[in-house]
């Protein structure tokens, strides 16, 4: 009987232990990509033999932003009441048949031509850009001005011959075209030390040296119009 029951008892352990639950599938997880960094199941791309690695561009940094200002530099323009004057003073001196005009501009005294305040007379004539400093020496300054825009000029220093008369040298101090002049001249005030000879695009000619007269201080230049600023009131004498 004991038998009978142990060999019952032996029979149901068996069968219990031979019975196992069915195992669950593995679960995979999806790798993530929002890291932007490959997946370890993914292998990465090789860079091909000899292939140049370069390191990644560094981002670019904000610039400031230059604000506009209206106050940048331009290029200079000629002053029109400057341009007005001029033209007045040569249609002036063309009306009365003159190839230049002449002013007087003031008188230096034991002054050095590089402290003559050129910059001063060209503000109170009508001068341009193209306006030339000529220092012969002296102590008179004049303002030169050919009627013909085009014209030719050429200043020259002179020697006063046994016979009275003004030889100018062969080399000239100043050649130029029409723009005006500033001429510093005249060391004696009897005979003057400078020659200007002007001719314009029609082929007229004028060769005359300025000088101021010993009778009343007025510009005497012979065929030039003179158009020098001369106190309210002034009459020439002989007028």
């Amino acid at each position: 009987m004991k038998k009978t029951v142990l060999f019952a008892l032996l029979l149901c352990f068996v069968l219990t232990g031979c019975v196992k639950q069915p195992a669950r599938p593995a679960v995979s997880v999806a790798p993530d990509m929002s890291a932007g960094e490959p997946s370890q199941s993914e292998p990465v791309p090789e860079a091909p033999a000899g292939a140049e690695i370069r390191p990644a561009a560094p981002e670019p940094e904000n610039q400031p932003e230059i604000p506009y200002s209206e106050d940048a530099p331009v290029q200079p323009e000629p002053v029109p009441a400057v341009i007005d004057e001029l033209e007045r003073i040569r249609d002036a001196a063309g009306a009365e048949g003159c190839l230049i005009s002449v002013a007087y501009a003031g008188f230096e005294v034991d002054t050095l031509a590089e402290e003559l305040n050129v910059a001063g007379i060209m503000a109170a004539f009508p001068c341009t850009e193209e306006t030339a400093f000529v220092d012969a020496g002296g102590e008179e300054v004049y303002v030169l001005i050919p009627t013909d825009p085009e014209a030719k000029i050429r200043i020259c220093s002179v020697t006063l011959t046994e016979d009275g008369e003004l030889l100018p040298a062969d080399d000239a101090l100043y050649a130029g075209s029409g723009a005006p002049v500033i001429l510093r001249c005249n060391v004696s005030d009897i005979v003057p030390n400078v020659i200007v000879q002007v001719e314009d695009s029609e082929g007229r000619r004028l060769d005359a040296s300025p000088s101021l007269s010993l009778r009343d201080g007025s510009v005497s230049m012979e065929g030039a119009y003179d158009f020098t600023s001369y106190p309210e009131g002034f009459v020439r004498e002989g007028n």
